[in-house]
């Protein structure tokens, strides 16, 4: 008997897009402006989403205003210094 042939579809949709994380302190709207249109603003939130849940990104703090919803702050992991904790420096360099 032979064996039947394997043939590797190509995956259907459309192709994903991986979001280089700002060097500084950002928010999702952020993200979403310097992508020019490639993501939607729910795609770039689902992709901060994940990224905390891996430990890629992490919440910073949130910025309120007057009216509206608060915005949240967050930045990469790779900004601690070498014993795990925030770099207290971070956004001065």
């Amino acid at each position: 008997m032979e064996n039947p042939t394997v043939t590797n579809k190509p995956k259907r949709g459309r192709p994903s897009y991986e979001v280089a994380w700002p060097a500084s302190n950002f928010t999702v709207n952020d993200v979403y402006q310097t992508l020019d249109g490639k993501l939607s603003a729910v795609s770039v939130q689902l992709k901060v989403n994940k990224a905390v849940e891996k430990g890629q990104l992490e919440r910073v703090g949130v910025k309120r205003k007057v009216m509206g919803r608060p915005t949240i702050v967050y930045r990469t992991t790779a900004t601690r210094d070498k014993t795990g904790n925030p770099d207290p420096h971070f956004n001065e360099k």
